[in-house]
Formats: structure tokens, C-alpha cells, sequence
């Protein structure tokens, strides 16, 4: 890797922006959601260590008590939208569910810490004013949410801890920003990358932007596509009728997916139709849906800037200190 300077562009929020609009569309239709909203790291190797600690980066602790309380968080909205009974589902390797996400938590925090320390160590500065309006807008909305804001309050989930983690946030966005602007790596260093990571880029093909409603019966399905060509706005219909609670207070948005995320039934239906044009109602196992696709793109670029990110994230984590003590959280 090669540093030189260059005018700074704002790379960083449209890096962060992706990860999080995948993870959150891919925790909606499937369970692999948190081996991507979590990092989509696996531990490697465990041994015993402070009383209070999970992990180390560079001899920094990361305590038990901030990996709990980002675990609370998890489970709230987890929880809201499947049940407790998701813990025990087997996942990969034969591991339950709860074991993965607890494992891809430590790994987050630990890819926290490893860029905090980066940032600070190039003297690179994080955007304050930035974090105090997305901080101030997630208290209103915690304010607004009573059953949700006590179930904080009963975890110690204050709002200096709610503020950290759009402090984090600003780490991981001025880190992508300098990679894209003061980072050189080669096209061939990336291919390779990519090559020997092929599993990480699945998703990074053609993918469609689509919005959705949906509802319990087909009668229910073919009136809001009625409306919806008579001219009444889609937004507005999901915000009111959506059984996706998730979507719907987006409009029914689900940001843009790749074939092989959705059902068959949904995404043959999102891959068949023009920008613009508002489906049939599709029956699928969650009920009815209707659909529109409001854009198309091809993720090629994407995933040649977001590779050379993770590549030097790589690149970091294999030079850094880190220790595990996954017995902690067992």
C-alpha cells in the first residue's frame, strides 16, 4: 500500500451506507443477515482473558460490559421481528444462531477498535457536527418508541452509549474516505483480492432498487394495485397497509438486492419488471406483495472500491495485536 495525498472526497458515507442498507434488507428476508450486518468475520482461536474483557486490539480492552449492551441492542430488534425462538435455530457450521451473532460481535467491535486506533494514529478527523445530528435524531426517535426506550433503560443503554455508536460510525466513515483518497492499491492486488474473497462480492452483480407492500390476501393485493395506477402514491399506501413493518416506514423501500436474496416468487417478479411499472399481486409464503422497481444498477465499481477496503482492513488486522477471549460471552 502506497499513502499520497489527494484532495479528500466524502467516499466514506456511501461505503457505510451500503453495508448497512444490505444488512439490514438481507436481516429482512434471511437469517445470513448477521454474518454481514456483523462483519462477516469468524473468530480464530479463543483463550482466557481479563475478567471484564472480550478481546483485545493492540493491548486496548474492549469490556464485556460494551459488548453486552451492543448484544441488547441486537436482540430488541431481533426479537420485534422473529421471536426468542431464532436463538436456538442452527446456522452455519452447526452453530446456533445466538453463537454466530455472539462471535460476529466480537468481531465488529473488534474492527471498531482497529479503526478508531488507525484514524487517531494518522490524525485524521471525524466530522462531530455529523454525529451530534444522527445522535439527536436517534434520541427523538427512542423518545418516541416507550416500550423500546424502557427495555434500554433496564439494559443501561444511555444515551452517552447510544452516542458512542455514532461515534464509531464517523470512525469507520473517515477510514473509508482516506482509503479512497490517500490509499493506493493496485488493480491487480485488488483482483487477486477479490479472487481469493470471491465469497464476500455474491452480491455485488446486477441489482434492482424495489419497493414493496405487503398483505394478507390477494383481494387486499389487487385493490392497492388499483389505487396505485389510479394515481395514489405507493408510499404513502405502504406506510398505511405494509405487513412489513420494516419497509414500510420507509415507504415499502427495500434498497437495492441482488438475484438470490429475495424468494423466487418475489424476485422473479423484481428482476421481470421496467423501472416504473407496478406488478400483479406476487403470492409468496409471507402473504401478497405488489412491487415496483424504481432503479437498476450494475454493482461492478462498487465492488472494486468496497474490496479495496476490506483489503486493507485485511491488511491492518493482520499487522495489529488482537486477542480473543470468546469464553467470556459463552
Amino acid at each position: 500500500m502506497e499513502n499520497k495525498s489527494k484532495e479528500k472526497e466524502n467516499k466514506g458515507e456511501d461505503y457505510v451506507n451500503f453495508k448497512r442498507n444490505k444488512s439490514l434488507l438481507l436481516l429482512i428476508i434471511t437469517l445470513t443477515v448477521f454474518t454481514l450486518l456483523l462483519g462477516g468475520c469468524q473468530p480464530k482461536g479463543g483463550s482466557v482473558g481479563d475478567e471484564d474483557t472480550v478481546a483485545k486490539v493492540n493491548d486496548t480492552p474492549i469490556s464485556y460490559e460494551e459488548y453486552r449492551k451492543n448484544f441488547a441492542m441486537i436482540k430488541y430488534e431481533l426479537e420485534a421481528s422473529y421471536g426468542d425462538k431464532i436463538w436456538s435455530q442452527i446456522y452455519q457450521d452447526k452453530k446456533t444462531f445466538l453463537q454466530v451473532v455472539q462471535e460476529n460481535l466480537v468481531e465488529r467491535l473488534i474492527r471498531d477498535e482497529l479503526l478508531k486506533q488507525y484514524v487517531e494514529k494518522q490524525s485524521l478527523q471525524i466530522n462531530q457536527d455529523a454525529i451530534d445530528t444522527e445522535y439527536q435524531k436517534q434520541v427523538e426517535r427512542l423518545n418516541s418508541q416507550p416500550e423500546k426506550k424502557k427495555y434500554y433503560e433496564e439494559n443501561q443503554i444511555d444515551e452517552a452509549f447510544i452516542r458512542k455508536f455514532f461515534v464509531s460510525s464517523a470512525y469507520m466513515e473517515e477510514f473509508v474516505a482516506h482509503v479512497g483518497q490517500s490509499i493506493t492499491v493496485s488493480d491487480e492486488e485488488i483482483e487477486k483480492y477479490i479472487a481469493e474473497n470471491s465469497e464476500k462480492y455474491v452480491d455485488y452483480q446486477l441489482q434492482v432498487r424495489a419497493r414493496h407492500i405487503l398483505v394478507e390476501t390477494e383481494e387486499e393485493a389487487k385493490d392497492l394495485v388499483s389505487r396505485i395506477r389510479n394515481g395514489e402514491d405507493f408510499a404513502t399506501l405502504a406506510t398505511q397497509y405494509s405487513k412489513d413493518t420494516g419497509s414500510a416506514v420507509q415507504g415499502g423501500d427495500l434498497g437495492f438486492f441482488p438475484k438470490g436474496i429475495m424468494v423466487k416468487e418475489f424476485e422473479d417478479m423484481a428482476f421481470s419488471l421496467n423501472i416504473g411499472e407496478i406488478s400483479e399481486p406476487v403470492k409468496t409464503q409471507f402473504g401478497y406483495h405488489i412491487i415496483e422497481v424504481l432503479d437498476v444498477q450494475d454493482m461492478k465499481e462498487e465492488m472494486k472500491r468496497d474490496a479495496k477496503i476490506d483489503y486493507v482492513i485485511d491488511e491492518l488486522t493482520k499487522e495489529a495485536k488482537i486477542e480473543r477471549y470468546m469464553d467470556k460471552i459463552q
